[in-house]
């Protein structure tokens, strides 16, 4: 008998948000923000592929910022 299991994967990052500008302000290292090609970076060297990039934080609805992502994940939601 096989079984196969099925694992998706959801990213959620949240914060302030600065649309392409970057995410999740740090303000305890003098301001360091999260950039898109940074996160992008990190969705590449996962195991597993990341299914659902969830962003709950204001301005990160952007085409700029979705068309990032292009490749990396199935689904954005912002």
């Amino acid at each position: 008998m096989f079984f196969q299991i099925l694992s998706h994967y959801f990213l959620d990052i949240w914060g302030h948000g600065k649309g392409w500008q970057g995410v999740s302000g740090d303000a305890n290292s003098g301001g360091d923000w999260l950039e898109m090609d940074e996160i992008k970076s990190v969705l590449g060297k996962f195991k597993e592929r990341i299914d659902v990039v969830g962003f709950d934080n204001c301005n990160m609805a952007m085409i700029e910022v979705y068309t990032t992502f292009l490749g990396n994940t199935d689904y954005i939601v912002g």
